[in-house]
């Protein structure tokens, strides 16, 4: 596997205040999309033309592409991130009390992002400026940088996001996305969106399932559907370890809970943590693990799946 580990910086100022021509509450909002592209000393332009149907959660976009970058060329023909960003928060379907950003900004829609991305293969800067204008949402991007991405083929799907309200305010997005590349080779690359200017109740998770349909034989042009759901989060508790000496070398780690909890460890309280090589076994809910005590001392911690 090979991994991105990009890390995306998403920052949105949002508006305030309903557009005076717009419906109060359409079913369907018309969603137009222009991405121009300046990367590795090239320019592109993607556009897409499409819907966004508030009452289920969906929505499509029919894109062209004008040019593919070598290294961009996934980028440019599906930015599925960015679209993600930008008219993924507004469409999401609430669920058990769950908002999304038509609530969060009472229906104006309106918002800039700058979306950073820096890794191994990638350094990328995007400036996002999206506007309610009616019952249409015209998203404008640009984008500027370098990238070395391989010939994508796959990307995997849904995508799930967590977001999680900030101390000062607003609320972060975090979440994987995973692609394969035409030779098989699996990568990675995380994200993370800061949106500011609106507060969520609490943590929510935001899930996107994605399809591309009607994709021309070069990727030229084509369809992409999604859907989109939000939901209150339901953050996973570890459960607490307990440690007993087993011999003059060896500690058992035991708790109580399944193998869906990896084992984590770091030289310091404060971290950083990384997996450890511990392998839990699992039996009528008892884990246990085994540490060595020899050489330099550790912290070790629980992170379980929700």
């Amino acid at each position: 596997m090979l991994s991105i580990a990009a890390a995306i910086s998403v920052v949105l100022l949002l508006g305030s205040g309903k557009l005076a021509a717009q419906s109060d509450s359409p079913d369907r909002l018309a969603f137009v999309y222009t991405h121009q592209i300046e990367v590795n000393c090239q320019d592109a332009v993607a556009t897409q033309s499409g819907w966004i149907d508030v009452k289920t959660g969906s929505y499509g976009f029919d894109y062209v592409i004008k040019k593919f970058i070598p290294g961009y060329r996934w980028e440019v023909a599906s930015p599925v991130t960015l679209a993600t960003s930008s008219a993924g928060p507004i469409a999401a379907l609430q669920i058990d009390g769950a908002s999304n950003l038509l609530s969060l900004t009472g229906g104006a829609l309106k918002y800039s992002a700058l979306v950073t991305a820096k890794g191994p293969l990638m350094d990328l800067r995007t400036r996002i400026f999206v506007e309610r204008r009616g019952d249409v949402v015209y998203a404008n991007l640009h984008t500027r940088g370098k990238s070395d991405l391989p010939d994508l083929t796959t990307l995997v799907s849904p995508m799930v996001v967590t977001q999680t309200p900030n101390p000062g305010g607003g609320f972060t997005e975090r979440g994987v996305k995973v692609m394969f590349a035409a030779d098989g080779t699996r990568l990675e690359s995380e994200f993370e969106a800061v949106y500011t200017g609106v507060d969520l109740p609490g943590p929510q998770v935001r899930t996107v399932d994605i399809a591309f349909v009607d994709m021309a034989p070069d990727r030229s042009c084509g369809r992409l559907n999604l859907t989109s759901e939000v939901r209150p989060a339901t953050p996973a508790v570890a459960p607490a370890i307990d440690i007993a000496r087993r011999d003059a070398s060896t500690v058992r780690l035991h708790w109580q809970g399944s193998s869906a909890c990896a084992i984590e460890r770091a030289e310091s309280i404060s971290g950083p943590w990384v997996g450890s090589d511990l392998v839990p076994q699992c039996v009528d809910g008892t884990c246990e693990a085994f540490a060595p005590t020899t050489g330099a001392g550790a912290y070790y911690r629980l992170r379980c799946a929700n």
